[in-house]
């Protein structure tokens, strides 16, 4: 199944008690489209996408998207499959695993160190409420499991990144000028332009744009975005809210949930990373992992590092750093308890 290029959000510089947006015109996209897909509408709404021109401080203006024909076509299918559209399987996890040398993905079954294998040569592996998908390791296609061991089915060609909030899988070309939503196998809609990363998770669709890093969310209906923060060095989504670290990596902040108001919640991080279990962060020099305690500039160590971390609704697990075994935190302490051997890539469903 092309191991995606997920590149990690690069932003510009943002500093200050919260992360703000400045107004940029909308660019216009003239990407090509896919024949065998349609374009959206050339009346649909305008989409001011997520794209940094690098600022040290970005100003206190609470503006929304100006006009703009920033819409772009879905992610084209490379095949349109045969058979007919079935309701997404929700994973059932709550870890997938890829194999070091990609031959397999396979899913925990929650007991001791025992791992089922449901599907061959995997890439990446997304999981959610919207099922779970995998991505060829050759060509980038992706496909959705189907819920029987082997059982997948194509569902889009290859994208720069992918990701799920609640029953909804998105992407992003491969030339990152165009945000797309899945609808069943062959058909993606376009919902917004141009964007640096996505990144999506039980409180919505979040982007930033290439242009200036500023940080989107999407509202639900193609094509119409809200500014909501500027640039950050990655962000992580949560439940309930979004968080994002500073392009320098010296602080961690939370989102308010109105306009492009921020609270800094911590100091620095190598990454961050969000579920329903909670937030946790790296440390930037050591790689030690810790969890946010709720109120800012709480947080606790709970464990060494490891090469990724994952969340899901109730666990932390890590990947050790030379990718040999797979951890789940116990909750107590800094105790770990041993899940899995090697890995290349863990996925947790939130």
């Amino acid at each position: 199944m092309v191991a995606l290029t997920a590149v990690a959000a690069t932003a510009a510089a943002a500093a200050g008690t919260a992360l703000y947006l400045d107004r940029d015109p909308a660019h216009r996209n003239t990407a090509s489209h896919d024949p065998s897909v349609p374009a959206p509408s050339a009346t649909a709404p305008a989409t001011v996408t997520p794209t940094p021109a690098p600022h040290t401080s970005p100003s206190r203006r609470h503006t929304r998207p100006g006009p703009g024909n920033d819409s772009a076509g879905p992610l084209p299918p490379t095949k349109q499959p045969s058979a007919p559209s079935r309701p997404p399987v929700t994973a059932k996890g709550p870890v997938y695993a890829v194999a070091l040398d990609q031959s397999k993905v396979s899913r925990w079954t929650g007991k001791g160190t025992s791992w089922a294998e449901i599907g061959t040569e995997a890439g990446k592996v997304y999981a959610g409420e919207a099922g779970v998908f995998a991505t060829n390791p050759i060509d980038g296609r992706i496909f959705r499991y189907d819920g029987t061991p082997g059982a997948w089915t194509e569902i889009g060609s290859a994208g720069a990144d992918f990701a799920i909030s609640g029953r909804t899988l998105y992407g992003l070309s491969p030339s990152r000028d165009a945000v797309t939503r899945y609808d069943r196998p062959g058909t993606w809609t376009g919902i917004g332009g141009p964007a640096r990363d996505i990144y999506a998770g039980g409180a919505g669709l979040f982007a930033t744009r290439p242009a200036n890093g500023d940080l989107m969310q999407y509202n639900g209906t193609p094509g119409s975005w809200t500014r909501i923060g500027g640039p950050g060095h990655t962000f992580a989504v949560g439940p309930h809210t979004v968080y994002g670290l500073s392009p320098d990596r010296s602080e961690v902040w939370q989102w308010t949930g109105k306009d492009d108001v921020w609270t800094k919640i911590g100091g620095p991080a190598d990454t961050i990373y969000a579920g329903g279990a909670g937030l946790f962060k790296t440390d930037p020099d050591t790689g030690r992992i810790y969890r946010y305690d709720g109120d800012p500039g709480k947080w606790t160590g709970i464990g060494g590092p490891g090469a990724m971390f994952a969340v899901d609704d109730h666990h932390l697990y890590r990947l050790s750093t030379d990718r040999r075994s797979m951890w789940r935190w116990t909750g107590h302490g800094d105790t770990w308890k041993r899940i899995g051997g090697p890995a290349s890539t863990l996925t947790a469903t939130d």
